[in-house]
């Protein structure tokens, strides 16, 4: 299988998932892997999202029951993370 890359990202407002950009993992080749065995369990056919997201080769859906931090810059106009 494939190996992970990066995270689509999004945030919940008014009940509903909003996307927020891709972010790259920054994580240990260990963590990384542990980090993908729980994404694998919870692999969904549609995506989370309330609008469209950008395409991208190899997407994977999954539900949306993890929650974690995200270092970022600043938001863009659109509501997208600009990275740090």
């Amino acid at each position: 299988g494939r190996g992970l890359r990066s995270l689509l990202v999004g945030y919940y407002e008014d009940g509903r998932l909003h996307y927020a950009g891709r972010v790259g993992t920054g994580f240990s080749t260990k963590g990384a892997n542990d980090l993908k065995k729980r994404l694998d369990a919870l692999t969904a056919d549609a995506s989370p999202f309330d609008a469209a997201v950008p395409k991208g080769k190899g997407l994977v859906w999954v539900r949306p029951e993890l929650v974690g931090e995200v270092e970022f810059r600043s938001w863009t106009s659109d509501r997208i993370i600009r990275h740090a």
